[in-house]
């Protein structure tokens, strides 16, 4: 989470798992840092908050695991955001089709290399230690 004096700014979630019913065997093996609940205040859009949190999980990924990859699913019918993670550097590798669209409507996968993270962007952010 990111924080300021006027309270929550934005968060993300990464981890190094992704989920097997999106993602092949072969994209599973490679190492890669799999980001979701990307949130930004209102009040701090357009700041470049969202690229900078992406930019930083994908440098923490880097620097612990060894990541090649930043990996997203998105919600398959929100377009805006599609071109959201094209600006971002992230390629569309594939939609998913399922039985039914509520099965699991976040099925459109993206995909960039964690080489092309902007370090500057990624360093805003200190992290604080929690005990």
């Amino acid at each position: 989470m990111v924080e300021s004096n006027a309270g929550l700014v934005g968060t993300i979630t990464y981890r190094d798992k992704g989920n097997p019913h999106l993602w092949t065997g072969y994209e599973l093996r490679e190492p890669a840092v799999y980001v979701s609940r990307l949130i930004v205040s209102r009040q701090h859009a357009s700041q470049g908050i969202g690229a900078a949190l992406i930019d930083w999980a994908g440098m923490r990924a880097r620097d612990t695991w060894a990541a090649h990859w930043i990996r997203v699913d998105v919600w398959t019918t929100n377009l805006a955001l599609h071109e959201y993670y094209k600006g971002q550097g992230f390629e569309h590798l594939r939609t998913l089709e399922f039985e039914h669209y509520w099965d699991y409507p976040s099925a459109a996968l993206f995909q960039k290399p964690t080489s092309a993270v902007d370090m500057t962007r990624a360093a805003w952010f200190e992290q604080e230690e929690v005990s």
